[in-house]
């Protein structure tokens, strides 16, 4: 974000007023940068001046670490108290809104979860689910993990569900299917593609067959033949790491070093190093993909596999 071109109307508070529903997060995170570079550069304006001359002709540093205290101590109390109230307001309309809903069919198409190629979570609950998403992005701000925490908290408290409960906890809800390093058949420029969670690969409401896959560099179409045979063999490679994969040890996890042992030497069973249902989730995102990307013989391959399994 550029913070020297940050005009009057960047700079408001974005949430002064109800934002729309979609655009709710992203105007929190806007928000909360803005409102650290407003501290931060209020804080700053104090070490403009020079640095104080001690006895030994050295810089008294001592200025400079007491007003980045100053500054911590302030974006500290901004989210304790400034941040938390907002979002509990903002949660707590949305609550109301999700209640409202039940009787609303407009409303209720508001909170459905989305499915994508990705997709393998199962979401009921969308208040819960802004809040963990919200307080996930928030937490990357290394400095404040006790004061997101307690947002955190208070948030949780707010819907219903304790902190350290097994709902509470962020999970990435699309998983990832990439392949790297994708020459463009006219200018040969590399690109890594992820089929379940690059915008610039999914398929809009205007197109009409299947997404036609641009290289940026000369706006040439990338080979969706050469592709889809690369993710065939993803297909096939997946479904062999699984035949092939060793077993190991439940107690001393170590793998097993003959084939005909039903028991580890320290008396431990062994078990599977690749487990089916991990398998069998990422052949699900290999169909997904094939259908919304219109790759028929992927499609062929992936049911097959996917029905045998």
């Amino acid at each position: 974000m550029d913070y020297a071109n940050m005009g009057g109307v960047v700079c408001e508070d974005p949430l002064a007023v109800e934002p729309p529903e979609e655009l709710i997060v992203e105007m929190l995170i806007q928000y909360f940068i803005v409102e650290l570079y407003k501290i931060r550069q209020k804080t700053n304006e104090g070490t403009r001046a020079p640095l104080r001359v001690v006895q030994n002709l050295a810089p008294d540093l001592t200025q400079r670490d007491a007003k980045k205290a100053d500054e911590m101590d302030n974006i500290r109390e901004f989210i304790a108290r400034k941040l938390t109230r907002k979002l509990l307001r903002i949660v707590g309309a949305i609550q109301s809104k999700h209640r409202d809903s039940v009787y609303d069919e407009d409303l209720q198409q508001q909170f459905v979860f989305p499915i994508l190629p990705g997709s393998y979570l199962a979401f009921t609950n969308p208040v819960l689910e802004f809040v963990k998403f919200v307080c996930a992005i928030l937490g990357l701000a290394q400095d404040y993990q006790v004061e997101i925490g307690l947002l955190k908290r208070n948030l949780l408290e707010l819907v219903g569900v304790r902190e350290f409960a097994s709902d509470a906890v962020f999970r990435n809800p699309c998983e990832t299917l990439k392949l790297s390093n994708i020459p463009c058949k006219l200018c040969d420029s590399l690109r890594d593609f992820d089929f379940c969670r690059d915008p610039e690969l999914m398929p809009s409401n205007l197109d009409v067959g299947p997404p036609k896959w641009i290289c940026s560099g000369c706006g040439g179409e990338y080979d969706r033949v050469a592709i889809e045979l690369e993710l065939i063999r993803m297909l096939n490679s997946v479904e062999r790491a699984f035949v092939q994969q060793d077993l190991k040890c439940t107690k001393c996890k170590q793998i097993r070093s003959d084939n005909v042992s039903r028991y580890c030497q320290c008396s431990g069973a062994y078990q599977l190093t690749l487990g089916k249902a991990e398998v069998r989730r990422k052949l699900k995102t290999i169909l997904n993909v094939s259908i919304v990307h219109g790759l028929s013989r992927l499609k062929e391959c992936a049911q097959i596999t996917l029905e045998n399994w």
